[in-house]
């Protein structure tokens, strides 16, 4: 077995260089972990771990059987399985000529998120996640809803994997879960896998809160095609080595993906978050032929930094010192204001009612706990520490934001 990287987190220094074996219980120390961590190549699985149970309340075990939701990692898969199918260049009008606002829209758009479409029914209410509904009146719905402002932009959303479900089912005469299974599952040898439907199999495992209560499921229909698959850790290594090998053709090539590097290694990734109780990730290194897979019943922690500290371990890597001390108390005053990162990242700090608040275009407010000092953690994702750091004494300091592995700093606007 390789030898990985013990990722320590430290609250009041910032990372050394340093090449150890993973410690999770440094993460445990801040968050409670359940599921299941592995690292693999294309032949085998090198690393494997778990933690928790499949239901906490009732304290059932992980086994060789049991299934986790992969949330938008249903998406490539998705993509995937049309890709032989259909031409990206084709609308959607072809497949479904009863659509009227989606018609125009062409497979690639969808594919990518290109569309002004909607990011979720539910997230305007029309559509409840705890009852059924059909794919053709989810489609309808969306469809009816219509777009915003046309434009070629990023812009995520689920209802484009649903509209792309359903022409999935038009194309084949099978139900979505059915073509999936023939088409994808079957092939690959991922026998206990399926994009649920209706039915919600024992095998299933109990999706927690942050603090391990156990939350209501959502009904699986509203996720048909955007979140409803669900694997076990030996199918989804099945289908990240049928990938490292060549099966489904270059890995670059392929539909649905993210693109990112993780120092200077390039890598394919999607990850899936269920408010429900789950949390998936698959990063995939085509040119080192390795891969990383989580799968979570747990709504967090942020599961990009695990596949990062994972990452970290897979390649047994030594990590950048940031070089700076560990600042004492400044009055919350001066961290107030504008800052901007080396990328052109621009937030701001505000002290809201004793709460030092950090806001930013495209993102939620994070509201930070404080710890000592300078040094500040944000409840919702526990694994970032953040940290201000004054350079000069009359100054205003610098904003560090660290996780496991990598970090960014803000620099102060006048």
């Amino acid at each position: 077995m390789k030898r990985v990287l013990l990722l320590t987190l430290l609250l009041t220094l910032c990372f050394s260089l340093f090449a150890m074996s993973p410690d999770f219980a440094a993460i445990e120390a801040r968050t409670a972990l359940s599921g299941v961590f592995l690292l693999l190549d294309a032949e085998e699985v090198t690393f494997f771990r778990q933690f928790g149970y499949k239901d906490h309340r009732k304290q059932l075990a992980f086994d060789e059987h049991t299934l986790f939701c992969l949330g938008s990692i249903t998406k490539p898969l998705v993509a995937m399985t049309l890709q032989n199918l259909v031409d990206e260049n084709q609308r959607v009008g072809e497949f479904l000529p009863q659509l009227k606002s989606l018609a125009p829209l062409t497979i690639g758009s969808l594919v990518n998120h290109r569309t002004a479409l909607v990011r979720d029914l539910t997230d305007l209410g029309l559509v409840d996640p705890y009852e059924a509904i059909s794919l053709s009146e989810l489609v309808s719905l969306i469809d009816r809803k219509g777009m915003g402002k046309q434009g070629s932009r990023y812009a995520y959303s689920n209802a484009n994997y649903q509209v792309l479900a359903r022409i999935l089912e038009t194309i084949t005469g099978q139900s979505f879960a059915q073509a999936m299974e023939s088409r994808l599952f079957l092939p690959l040898g991922m026998r206990e896998s399926r994009a649920l439907d209706h039915h919600v199999p024992e095998a299933l495992a109990q999706g927690h809160s942050k603090n391990l209560q156990v939350l209501k499921p959502y009904h699986v229909s509203t996720l048909v095609g955007s979140g409803n698959v669900v694997v076990t850790a030996n199918d989804m290594v099945r289908f990240a080595q049928a990938v490292l090998n060549g099966y489904f053709g270059d890995p670059y090539s392929l539909w649905g993906w993210n693109r990112g590097s993780f120092f200077e290694k390039p890598y394919l990734e999607h990850t899936g978050h269920l408010a429900s109780g789950h949390a998936a990730c698959l990063r995939i290194y085509p040119a080192e032929k390795q891969a990383v897979i989580i799968l979570l019943n747990k709504i967090e922690p942020d599961i990009t930094e695990l596949a990062d500290a994972m990452s970290a371990a897979l390649f047994d890597l030594e990590l950048a010192s940031c070089n700076h001390a560990s600042s004492g108390y400044i009055e919350f005053s001066l961290l107030e204001g504008r800052y901007r990162s080396e990328d052109g990242t621009e937030l701001s700090v505000e002290n809201r009612h004793g709460v030092l608040t950090i806001l930013g275009a495209g993102l939620s407010p994070i509201f930070l706990k404080h710890v000592q000092g300078a040094i500040f953690y944000d409840p919702a994702h526990p694994l970032h520490t953040h940290r201000f750091v004054r350079m000069e004494e009359e100054s205003r300091p610098n904003y560090y934001v660290e996780g496991l592995v990598q970090g960014n700093v803000f620099f102060p606007l006048p």
